[in-house]
Parts: structure tokens; sequence; C-alpha cells
């Protein structure tokens, strides 16, 4: 679990290169696909907008919060809220987080984008310096959407939305 919000503080925090390293930006009008799944078969797959805000520091914070409208569905509210202490030797103490989908509390996962597997941290870890790499390599242009769906389920899997993350940051 720990890794898995490293990593996504990373994901965070890789847009965030600012003198101080922390920053926090508000988005609306944004477009990606949406996958809704119900006990892990998918229900619907939709071009959808979403609106929030995302950000987070070093220090030990990370922020996503977004309404996510999906076409012929409804709207779908996510809360990915992170909190720690840096104990001094590089590590994190007294995390906190808050993640939830509609009001219930959620897990985040990642699935692969085509075959929509639940992706293992190992894996995602993989993904994510790949992309990195071609990222460096293309200097941040024509890059290709990810190849894993950025997912939040409530603990029965009964409501699953996962998008292809291009949030601005």
């Amino acid at each position: 679990m720990k890794h898995l919000i490293q990593v996504a503080v990373l994901t965070v925090a890789t847009g965030l290169t600012t003198a101080t390293f922390a920053g926090v930006g508000q988005f609306e009008n944004e477009k990606t696909t949406c996958y809704v799944l119900k006990n892990h078969q998918l229900v619907k797959k939709s071009v959808c907008g979403y609106a929030g805000s995302s950000g987070g520091a070093a220090s030990g914070y990370a922020i996503f919060e977004a309404s996510f409208a999906v076409k012929g569905y409804g709207t779908i509210d996510i809360v990915d809220n992170w909190f720690a202490e840096d104990d001094g030797n590089g590590n994190w103490k007294n995390e906190q987080v808050t993640r939830t989908i509609n009001g219930e509390t959620a897990v985040q996962r990642q699935r692969d984008a085509k075959t929509l597997k639940i992706l293992t941290a190992k894996e995602v870890e993989s993904r994510l310096v790949a992309y990195d790499k071609l990222y460096e390599k293309n200097k941040g242009k024509n890059m290709p959407l990810a190849s894993w769906l950025t997912c939040y389920a409530n603990k029965k899997a009964s409501n699953e939305l996962c998008y292809i993350d291009n949030t601005p940051r």
C-alpha cells in the first residue's frame, strides 16, 4: 500500500516541478475516456468530461478531487487525498489517506487499458519508468496516452470508475 501511495505521489509530483516543488491547481472542461465497471465487469465506456483540483508537495501531501460526467451514466465524484510527515530519514510517518468514490470509502488501483486486468504495483512501476524515459526522450512532446487506467472502486467493487489519466499537472 505504501508503495502505491508513493507511486501516486511521484505521479502527481512529476508535473509539479516548481522552485518549492509544490503546487495545487484547478482544472475544468477536461476530456478523457471513462470506464464504469460493476463487479469487475465493464458496463460503460465513454468519453467523459471532468473538473476538479490536483496537486502536491515533496513535503508530504498529494490531492486529487474531481467530478467525472460520464455520458449516459451520470456524475461520479472521486476524492484521493494523502498527507504524511517526513521522518527526517527519507520515510513517511503519520500517513493519512482519504479516498472515496461518490462518498463511499474507495480503493485506488490501476488496470491495463486494453484488457482491464488489475495491475500489480511492480507492473505499474515498470510502466511508469518506461513512460518517464519516453517523456524525457521526447521532451514531453507527442506523448502517447499511458497504457494503464487509474481506477477507484468501492470496497465491494460494485461501483468502479477507471479513466485515462491526462490530468493537467
